[in-house]
């Protein structure tokens, strides 16, 4: 009995082998194709992958190429403004060696009047002359006329006032009359400076223009308030925020001020300081951060 059991045991593990033996090629076959295709796509996957990391690479250096772009344009600007300050001073060494060669010009006129009063005073005696008196008729009547001729020629000269004629010589051009106002807020002293009122020069213009020769009356009151716009200028340039302009700093600028219960006057001389310009700048960058916030939530 045991046999029989034993022999149907084996007899039923070898039908199982057998259905192994036929059903595991098919499922080994769909296996590997299964798994040759996972590679094939993390193949691609890791190609597309190499593929963006290197658009972004290029993309990274041509940010890169820009920023050293506009670092060269700030450069030359700056450099642009230094040149423009050469020429100011070098107009300004122009119109006082102008002024020095115009008193030079008449100190040399007024001795040359006084000499020619001299000779007038003094007439010429040929009698008293031995050496005359001692030529030929002919050559002594010759040299009176020509000595009378030189008398003549020295008393027909006209004093050096009436000789010269016009106005004297000045290179410095007409300027026109420019009243800097009395503001009250940033915004109105952004508008004075770069507005473009009909028929009135802002006070760029006249900057390019004229230089500094129209405000060198006004020059400490024309420092402080150029204060407040080289800040905004400023800012300007170290912002890499397109949407932050010069009105919107003016404004912001203008908030720190009233919170401050500060007077224009006193926020540039606050302005003026290094160290207190750091600071506003802190505060008027914390303020357009929240702005661009409440923006973008918009």
């Amino acid at each position: 009995m045991r046999q029989v059991q034993e022999i149907t045991f084996f007899s039923g593990l070898s039908d199982q082998f057998d259905l192994i033996n036929r059903v595991s090629p098919p499922i080994v076959s769909a296996l590997k194709s299964f798994s040759s295709g996972i590679e094939r796509q993390f193949s691609t996957l890791v190609e597309e992958i190499k593929s963006v990391r290197s658009e972004v690479e290029n993309l990274n250096s041509i940010l890169s190429e820009f920023k050293e772009t506009q670092r060269q344009i700030k450069a030359t600007w700056r450099e642009v403004k230094v040149t423009q300050g050469q020429i100011q001073e070098f107009w300004i060494m122009i119109e006082n060696h102008q002024a020095a060669v115009d008193n030079l010009y008449q100190a040399e006129g007024q001795k040359f009047e006084a000499l020619c009063n001299s000779i007038r005073s003094q007439p010429v005696d040929l009698e008293a002359n031995p050496s005359m008196l001692a030529l030929s008729t002919d050559e002594s009547s010759a040299a009176k006329n020509d000595d009378e001729k030189y008398v003549e020629e020295i008393n027909s000269i006209k004093p050096l006032q009436q000789v010269v004629a016009g106005p004297p010589l000045s290179l410095e051009p007409q300027i026109p009359a420019f009243r800097m106002k009395a503001n009250n807020t940033v915004p109105q002293l952004i508008e004075e400076w770069y507005g473009n009122e009909k028929g009135k020069m802002n006070i760029e213009q006249m900057d390019q223009k004229y230089g500094p020769l129209w405000r060198k009356n006004k020059a400490s009151f024309y420092k402080r308030r150029k204060a407040v716009i080289n800040f905004i200028n400023r800012e300007l340039e170290n912002s890499n925020d397109s949407r932050l302009t010069r009105e919107i700093l003016g404004q912001l600028l203008d908030i720190y001020r009233i919170a401050r219960y500060l007077r224009l006057n006193a926020l540039c001389e606050r302005l003026q300081s290094t160290t207190e310009a750091a600071k506003v700048s802190e505060a008027v960058n914390r303020m357009w951060q929240e702005r661009v916030r409440r923006m973008d939530q918009q």
